[in-house]
């Protein structure tokens, strides 16, 4: 059993961590969070786990036979750009001269959280590249044990700490908006845009300056 815990607490600390960087399920989720409090936000973050749980499980499960070409890499850099600035548009406020209660909400029209969870954590293609990154190193040196069911409790901690790191991260968010009367609505398709470009100086590092200390 030590070993199956042991595999569970790691998967759960590098989950955790990795979901609370700012990114746009957690500026979705908080959205979600603001017009129905908690049970949209449980079923959104549902949704994004159970999509993760596949990708965590099938990458770690065939991390020796997965080649993730530079490539590859760099068409999931330009997809994850891309989405990013069509969701910034789509956040973006209206026209000042309309009433405010024609303003765009982000997901004014999306009902349904748990399937929404899901589509946008399937268009998370960065995931992949983290995740395979992450299970050949830990698959490498031992820090996982994948006898038996070994890598489902660690899909099982690292999806727990997914949900708790992003639940975590919307309602501190939530707390400090509310507490400083910050209207984030307005911003968000600035976060968009600066997690872009983010995506952009990274892809940049990844292709100009790395060659270059080869």
């Amino acid at each position: 059993m030590i070993p199956y815990l042991k595999n569970s607490v790691v998967g759960f600390a590098i989950s955790f961590v990795g979901s609370i960087p700012l990114g746009y399920l957690n500026v979705i989720g908080l959205q979600y969070y603001e017009k129905g409090n908690i049970p949209p936000t449980l079923f959104f973050l549902l949704g994004v786990v159970l999509i993760e749980s596949a990708v965590i499980y099938f990458t770690a499960k065939g991390v020796s036979k997965i080649a993730l070409q530079p490539e590859l890499k760099t068409k999931i850099s330009l997809f994850s750009i891309i989405f990013l600035v069509l969701l910034a548009y789509l956040a973006k406020p209206t026209a000042a001269h309309e009433p405010a209660h024609q303003s765009f909400n982000l997901i004014q029209f999306i009902h349904y959280p748990f399937l929404t969870g899901m589509v946008l954590s399937s268009l998370n293609f960065a995931q992949v590249p983290f995740w395979l990154s992450w299970n050949v190193y830990m698959l490498n040196e031992k820090y996982i044990t994948p006898q038996q069911n070994g890598l489902l409790w660690y899909t099982f901690g690292a999806v727990i700490g997914t949900f708790t790191g992003m639940l975590s991260l919307i309602i501190v968010l939530h707390k400090t908006v509310s507490y400083t009367q910050f209207s984030f609505q307005k911003y968000i398709s600035f976060i968009f845009i600066g997690l872009a470009m983010w995506q952009i100086a990274v892809l940049i590092k990844n292709k100009i300056i790395r060659p270059e200390q080869a």
